[in-house]
């Protein structure tokens, strides 16, 4: 057996915990961002609209190349922030199983848990939290690739649709 006490464990894991939550945040700030870009390229491109009798082929081309695109990075993006709240545990540690239980329910079995128990349900959720992490960071790839992808079409179809407006 290792010379690491219990206590030390449970701190360890702690912090891993700590950790694994703290990558939510940053996603969370950089898939906001994202958001924000793509719905400010879709008002633009709506603020575009003209009249059919004016449009043509290319500007119409290149506006669907990029609404597609857009409508990919926003559907990527809501698959990130959707939240996965089932358990495959029951967790003491996790709000979605304690709100499921009784408040007394709850205070008894948090109160008469063990030590490696504890330590055991603080690895288990480090781990669901790097899956559920690694869900969310593709999705923010899949949406900051489609974000990109749609920035050529986009900037050639409002150039397109100006020129078409006239202006």
């Amino acid at each position: 057996m290792s010379d690491i006490s219990l206590s030390e464990r449970i701190s360890w894991a702690e912090d891993n915990l700590k950790r694994q939550l703290d990558w939510i945040s940053r996603h969370d700030s950089r898939i906001a961002v994202i958001f924000g870009i793509c719905v400010a390229m879709l008002g633009v491109l709506a603020t575009q609209a003209i009249a059919p009798d004016k449009l043509d082929t290319g500007s119409v081309a290149f506006s669907l190349i990029a609404l597609v695109f857009l409508i990919i990075s926003l559907i990527a993006i809501y698959f990130s922030q959707y939240p996965r709240t089932v358990s495959s545990t029951k967790s003491l540690l996790f709000f979605g199983d304690i709100a499921h239980m009784e408040r007394t329910d709850f205070a008894r079995s948090f109160c008469a848990r063990t030590g490696q128990e504890h330590l055991d349900d603080l690895c288990d959720q480090s781990h669901i939290n790097a899956v559920i992490i690694g869900r969310k960071f593709a999705a923010l790839k899949v949406a900051l690739v489609f974000l990109l992808a749609a920035s050529i079409p986009w900037v050639i179809a409002i150039g397109l649709l100006r020129i078409a407006k006239g202006g």
